[in-house]
């Protein structure tokens, strides 16, 4: 009889192999437990508006808390507004083709962070709201009102692009008791003109004259019997240098993210 043939021993795998194979399940390890702690608290949402139109949109990604880097791109979506389509149907606001790309947050929450409500929602808020009869009143009194509405909207819409959120409810607040059109555009342009008047004080406190200039150029033009306006204004003309000041910006802004 002939003897069994002993089995042969197994063979190892290399030393080298085995590193790598358990680098790779650490790794996987690491990028699930990564991936997971980015989903639940990395999210970061929001809804930001084009002070020129309108508009809305919300804003969503992901990014690896603590360290802030964006993991995914920006998801954009438009919020629909029957009150911002009414506004853009008649021409109280810029056409969207034509505004530029500017917005200012509404509100937005990073992570576990709390919410941080953006100025831009009082504007939201004035647009957004209902009677008792689920109608907007603003809409409403803007069809009742349109030589009045003409008035309104590209004021309030100077004030947002400056991101003076806070002082238009005065605008509002004007157009209530408002029937006659010229006397609400003298009202409104005084209103106007004594906001630009304290961004252009403000620029002159920075030494930034020229910006300043710009300011109070348009508010003398808004209320050219202002003696205050046409001091400042004469103050920061004499001030501000003949060539370009690279130094010289306008006052900072706040908005969502890009």
């Amino acid at each position: 009889m002939s003897s069994a043939t002993p089995p042969s021993p197994r063979r190892k795998l290399p030393r080298w192999l085995i590193w790598i194979g358990w680098t790779l399940i650490v790794l996987l390890i690491f990028v699930g437990i990564g991936a997971f702690i980015t989903r639940q608290f990395g999210g970061v949402y929001g809804i930001e508006l084009n002070p020129h139109t309108f508009a809305r949109r919300s804003y969503s990604f992901y990014e690896v808390p603590l360290l802030g880097w964006q993991v995914v791109a920006i998801r954009r979506d438009d919020v629909e507004s029957d009150a911002v389509t009414f506004l853009t149907d008649n021409k109280y606001v810029t056409d969207p083709k034509q505004a530029p790309d500017e917005w200012h947050l509404v509100q937005g929450v990073r992570g576990i962070s709390p919410v941080v409500i953006g100025d831009a929602k009082i504007l939201a808020e004035y647009l957004e709201i209902l009677d008792a009869n689920n109608n907007f009143p603003w809409v409403e009194w803007s069809t009742k009102n349109p030589q009045l509405a003409k008035v309104l909207w590209p004021a309030v819409s100077r004030l947002a692009r400056e991101e003076q959120y806070l002082y238009i409810g005065d605008l509002f607040d004007l157009a209530e008791g408002a029937s006659d059109p010229v006397a609400f555009q003298a009202a409104v342009n005084a209103r106007l003109a004594s906001r630009l008047l304290a961004l252009g004080i403000e620029l002159q406190g920075r030494n930034l004259h020229r910006s300043a200039v710009k300011y109070l150029s348009e508010a003398a033009t808004l209320d050219p019997q202002d003696p205050t306006i046409k001091t400042a204004l004469a103050k920061s003309t004499a001030l501000a240098p003949d060539e370009a000041d690279p130094s010289a910006v306008e006052p900072q802004k706040s908005s969502a993210p890009k």
